[in-house]
């Protein structure tokens, strides 16, 4: 999977921010995962959402809400929701809730 990162420049006499360039990490994933029926609500938790965990074992990137995942067969998610999982202090996965 390819999550990419975009830098965003904020220019203070304009009052603007834009996209000044991306950057991607590839990275392992678990498989996505379909939400069961009864966490649909058609707000928080979409028709085709699903999640993917990631191991943070090693990671070069913290996953971030706004970023863009690509799948092995091309299809793009935006990253809606991250949830950190830690055991003690460390962290040891991400959940990423993922929308098209």
């Amino acid at each position: 999977m390819t999550f990419q990162a975009a830098t965003k420049t904020y220019n203070p006499a304009t009052g603007k921010t834009t996209e000044s360039s991306t950057v991607n990490h590839t990275w392992k994933a678990s498989p996505p995962l379909e939400y069961s029926d009864r966490y649909i609500d058609g707000d928080f938790i979409r028709v085709n959402d699903c999640r993917i965990f990631v191991a943070d074992s090693g990671i070069t990137f913290t996953p971030e809400k706004g970023m863009k995942v690509t799948m092995a067969d091309s299809t793009a998610y935006d990253i809606i929701r991250v949830k950190r999982h830690d055991s003690g202090a460390l962290t040891c996965a991400w959940e990423l809730q993922l929308r098209r």
